[in-house]
């Protein structure tokens, strides 16, 4: 005799065991059973069944009669059975049995749910193209369905309570799972979707466009929802951050401070080592891939950067570049004209504005203090690297290509410099600069005569050296500017 262990299990007509599906339809009976046995259930079922069984009899007469006597019956004995009014449907979901039971029932539903949706996408994959399309269309937005606060509540309750005794549960139970989507997944397939589908999805917006721009007054009301959706979030923050005006300024320290104690700085400095690495491994990674002294990563964006400009209008681009400066001119003026226009700004615009430059200025010496703090020997050193960084054959190029131009504009045109220099002239008021001057030099008699004293003597006594007879190619000039100094103190003595 063969071993009953080796005869294959019964499967019912869907594929499963029979034993599971007696099991499930056990769970189910002692569900309804107990969902019959409460007071809501029997108050529908006495409504709802004389109403069943006349519908069932039909035009018969004495099937109405014998329904109506039955439904009568029935309704008396649902509404009046004992212990019909001893449960209610809030207090069985409060019933810890009922509640395993209905889990067990729901994971067997969602395992079976999940088995026919594997078989239902292997059966769409098969099918062609143009039913797949019709049934999207027809059923993809059956799916959508929304979610209740409270189940989301009750869930995250759930959760926090068990987070507080097991803080890796999520990640203990979750992991299996997520290590099997990752392994079943074709990333391969689901690049080639997101590659596939962007023809469609930029068609899909010209479509919606072309749609929209064919009625142009909803249009513009589509448009007008943004003024009332930013007026809508202005008046939002401003309500909540309005709050925080009733929080006394010391509370309210303590509350930043207290939040921002609870930020992960490790996380924070992870981040930005991350970051550095990164970069340096990019800038690393373009001077190996490109030439000697040419790294890949500006030539390629030299590149892309060429491809841009070149497919620009060049009379529009930098119309465009006009009308922003234009543009961001008005502002400010516009800001400008307000504070003026208003004493108080104006006259705190006046008294507040030195001190923001003083904080600058604070900031500013706060460091230069701190490298003076500095010993000699590593002061002297790391001022020689900083400076010895410094690109001063670089600095000197620029000098020397503004110099060149200058000349080569004076070769070919001297009127244009000397025109710009005539209307620089002629616009400064030299009044008001002779009237600056003076005040300047009656001021070196007083506070600045010790700066006077201390610069001018070694500024005289070097001009005094520089114009010494020499043999180079200036002493040409050097000889006429000795010949009007001595001309100039010789007519000082006659």
């Amino acid at each position: 005799m063969n071993d009953q262990r080796d005869q294959p299990a019964e499967t019912s007509h869907a594929g499963q065991p029979q034993g599971v599906d007696r099991e499930s339809n056990e769970l189910l009976n002692k569900i309804l059973g107990r969902i019959l046995q409460t007071r809501e259930a029997r108050l529908l079922l006495a409504e709802a069944v004389p109403v069943v069984l006349q519908t069932l009899a039909g035009r018969s007469g004495w099937r109405r009669i014998v329904s109506k006597v039955a439904g009568s019956s029935l309704k008396r004995g649902l509404s009046g059975a004992p212990g019909s009014g001893k449960d209610t449907i809030e207090k069985l979901f409060e019933d810890p049995d009922f509640l395993d039971a209905l889990v067990e029932l729901i994971t067997g539903l969602f395992t079976g749910i999940e088995n026919a949706l594997i078989t239902g996408a292997q059966t769409l994959e098969r099918m062609p193209t143009d039913d797949n399309k019709k049934i999207a269309t027809e059923n993809i937005l059956r799916l959508m369905h929304g979610k209740t606060g409270a189940i989301v509540t009750s869930c995250a309750r759930v959760i926090n309570d068990i987070q507080k005794n097991d803080p890796e549960f999520l990640s203990r139970v979750l992991a299996p799972g997520i290590r099997e989507w990752v392994a079943s997944v074709d990333f391969g397939e689901l690049k080639e979707v997101v590659d596939g589908s962007a023809q469609g999805v930029v068609s899909l917006v010209e479509t919606a466009n072309h749609i929209m721009w064919e009625y142009p007054a909803k249009v513009i009301l589509c448009l007008s929802l943004l003024p009332s959706l930013t007026n809508i979030l202005g008046r939002s923050a401003l309500v909540s951050v309005s709050q925080l005006e009733e929080i006394p300024p010391d509370l309210l320290t303590d509350i930043v401070i207290s939040l921002a104690r609870e930020i992960d700085l490790s996380m924070i400095v992870g981040l930005v080592n991350a970051f550095a690495e990164s970069g340096r491994k990019l800038h690393t990674g373009s001077a190996l891939l490109g030439d000697a002294g040419s790294p890949q990563l500006p030539k390629f964006l030299s590149e892309k950067m060429e491809e841009i400009i070149a497919g620009t209008d060049p009379v529009l681009f930098w119309k465009a570049r006009i009308a922003i400066a234009e543009i961001k001119s008005s502002f400010d003026q516009a800001m400008l004209n307000a504070v003026h226009q208003n004493p108080e700004h104006l006259t705190q615009a006046m008294l507040k504005h030195p001190e923001l430059i003083n904080i600058r200025r604070q900031q500013m010496n706060r460091k230069l203090s701190q490298l003076d703090a500095m010993d000699d020997g590593e002061f002297a050193a790391l001022w020689t690297e900083r400076l010895a960084a410094y690109d001063a054959q670089e600095t000197a190029e620029v000098l020397n290509n503004f110099l060149k131009m200058v000349n080569r504009l004076w070769d070919q045109n001297p009127d244009a410099l000397v025109n710009l220099v005539s209307r620089f002239s002629s616009a400064i008021d030299d009044d008001a600069l002779a009237q600056t001057a003076q005040h300047l030099f009656d001021a070196a008699d007083g506070s600045f005569r010790p700066v006077a004293r201390s610069v001018v003597p070694g500024l005289v006594t070097w001009i005094c050296h520089v114009l010494r007879p020499e043999d180079d190619v200036y002493e040409e000039d050097a000889a006429r500017a000795r010949e009007a100094l001595r001309s100039l103190l010789m007519s000082e003595e006659v």
